[in-house]
């Protein structure tokens, strides 16, 4: 069966490559939300929970892009089809970071990520409403941090959890790039069989989200306190290692994309003089110069998220792309 290549938005972007902080050989799921729920890192693949897709919508008004919105009590999340193998509970160092907005302060609890061990523990990241405070804790209650956040309605607020196991011993929980709360690691044993990862409910698809969730990062890699500024100023993407940042919209009509059997094939007033096709993660996979009549095979694609890059004498353009 040929692959089909949907080709996101109709705007391109004049790009620059910069060297970042984030080291995308340690994404373990990135999660961008720009019209899918796509991970990036390739390691997990979502469906819809107990409802349809159309509960779960995309807004234009993201932090960086766009952003999934939930419906709340009733409505649906989505969840992984792969087993979590123990991502983010007590015996892996990791750090979680996304940003979240709410309509109001949540009457329920608000499950934003959760994690299901397949023996009845859970590691999750949500609001208690009985308490107004949001937690984070693996494994049960184990290592729990929570603190009462100055959380307001209709503001994105950047949410923050840094595990470091083989170091500080520690479950540390930020917000908006300040650590507001801390409690040493209890109960750090291996939870590495099935499972699954929930993103905006719990797996019992209670607890549904009502809000918008943005630029969502699970990574293996324990964030600095500058690491995590990074990523809250300049977004996840723009932080990795090698990865193309975008500096700057720039709406180009002019340019028209096609994909037929495993083509791609793009046209442009400008002459193209190399054209380049990179991993999310900004790994250089295919480079062509002077392609003929516009077109790159793209066989060779596994399923993901890619981004087109197209260099002119005048300018350098790109698009994002996923194969399914």
């Amino acid at each position: 069966m040929k692959k089909t290549l949907l080709i996101l938005g109709l705007a391109f972007f004049a790009v620059q490559l910069n060297a970042q902080t984030i080291s995308a050989s340690d994404v373990l799921m990135y999660l961008d939300f720009e019209d899918d729920f796509v991970d990036s890192a390739g390691n997990f693949a979502f469906s819809i929970r107990d409802g349809a897709a159309t509960d779960v919508t995309y807004n234009v008004s993201g932090k960086f892009g766009k952003s999934v919105a939930f419906p709340g009590a009733g409505g649906s999340a989505y969840t992984s089809t792969s087993a979590s193998n123990g991502t983010f509970e007590n015996s892996n160092s990791h750090t979680i970071a996304f940003w979240i907005k709410v309509p109001a302060l949540p009457t329920s609890n608000n499950d934003f990520l959760h994690q299901f061990a397949g023996d009845g523990t859970n590691s999750r990241v949500h609001f208690r409403y009985g308490s107004a405070k949001f937690s984070s804790f693996g494994n049960g209650s184990a290592s729990l941090v929570e603190n009462n956040p100055a959380v307001t309605a209709n503001t994105w607020h950047h949410i923050v959890i840094r595990l470091d196991v083989e170091g500080e011993a520690k479950r540390k929980l930020f917000l908006d790039g300040t650590q507001i709360a801390t409690n040493p690691l209890n109960d750090p044993y291996d939870k590495t069989g099935s499972g699954i990862i929930t993103v905006g409910s719990n797996n019992a698809d209670s607890n549904v989200v009502n809000g918008e969730i943005d630029d969502l990062l699970i990574t293996s890699e324990v964030l600095s306190d500058a690491q995590i500024t990074q990523i809250m100023t300049n977004g996840v993407q723009a932080s990795l290692d090698g990865a193309l940042s975008v500096s700057s919209v720039k709406n180009d009509s002019s340019v028209k994309v096609f994909v037929n059997n495993d083509i791609l094939t793009y046209q442009t007033p400008s002459k193209v003089n190399s054209s380049e096709i990179y991993s999310i993660t900004g790994q250089k996979l295919i480079d062509i110069k002077n392609a003929s009549n516009n077109q790159i095979d793209v066989k060779q694609l596994s399923t993901g998220i890619y981004i087109l890059r197209l260099s002119s004498e005048d300018k350098v353009s790109t698009k994002k792309f996923v194969v399914n």
